[in-house]
């Protein structure tokens, strides 16, 4: 029976902590594309909470290892309250002339619900799994290459949303792949899924959005933007394209030592 692989020194605290994107201007990041490709992310995020709140409340009374089910409780609020955030964020941004924002919603809703419909139990229950794979890699990036993402810019809420979201991701990375485990599914099959289907569809969709937004904000009416655009696209890529095959390595546990040292290097400012 899969127990909770979370190291010992870390605790998944839901953290009430609010912020205002009010006057966050559009370019909050070091570049436009690394500001449009977090404004992509935002828009499939409520959206991803969501699923992974569902599926988390509908499988929890299936859970018999009493760690395990205190995790998962932790993880449904903290997913809520980023939700939530991000919904403010998106509602910012429809209001910066975004307006395709509830449309893009939509499509991703209508995707979602049809695999939830029409795929097998095993890849429906591999979708939090596979949804907090790219959070937590997007995560790890974020918070260990802060002079690529963030720059010389000034801290603005924005800033520090992205921060505490992605120190909360590392943070319960491990629960929703510990709950497909336990819910008695192989590990081959679920890189073979994010390999075949979650990377590419991943990628295609988070700059797919990147694309519209940086289209309207007029940063790729030239050669230059182009470049900058591709260069962006190589340097985030293993975002998407990496860390499949662990998940089937006998005696795999999601937290490596370099992880923990992330975590306990962040904590104190994240509390």
């Amino acid at each position: 029976m899969t127990t909770s692989s979370s190291a010992a020194n870390i605790e998944i605290i839901p953290r009430k902590t609010e912020f205002d994107f009010s006057g966050v201007p559009e370019r909050w990041l070091v570049s436009a594309e690394a500001s449009h490709f977090m404004h992509a992310l935002s828009v499939l995020v409520p959206l991803t909470e969501r699923l992974v709140i569902t599926r988390l409340r509908n499988e929890t009374h299936r859970v018999t290892n009493l760690q395990l089910k205190i995790e998962i409780q932790q993880v449904i609020k903290q997913e809520g309250i980023h939700a939530r955030h991000h919904r403010a964020v998106n509602q910012t941004l429809v209001a910066h002339g975004f307006t395709a924002i509830p449309r893009l919603e939509a499509v991703q809703t209508m995707a979602f619900d049809l695999l939830e419909r029409w795929m097998p139990k095993p890849f429906v229950d591999s979708i939090p799994a596979a949804m907090e794979h790219f959070t937590a890699n997007i995560s790890k990036s974020v918070l260990t290459d802060q002079t690529y993402w963030f720059g010389a810019q000034v801290e603005t809420d924005a800033s520090k949303f992205l921060k505490w979201h992605a120190f909360e991701e590392l943070e319960h990375q491990a629960v929703c792949f510990d709950l497909y485990k336990h819910l008695g599914h192989k590990s081959l099959p679920f890189s073979l899924s994010l390999i075949l289907f979650w990377m590419p569809i991943s990628a295609l969709s988070i700059y797919t959005i990147q694309t519209y937004f940086l289209a309207k904000s007029r940063k790729l009416r030239s050669f230059k933007h182009w470049r900058n655009y591709l260069k962006f696209i190589r340097k985030t890529s293993p975002i998407f394209f990496s860390g499949a095959w662990k998940y089937s390595k006998k005696g795999y546990n999601p937290w490596m030592k370099g992880d923990q040292n992330i975590h306990q290097s962040l904590k104190k400012e994240m509390e």
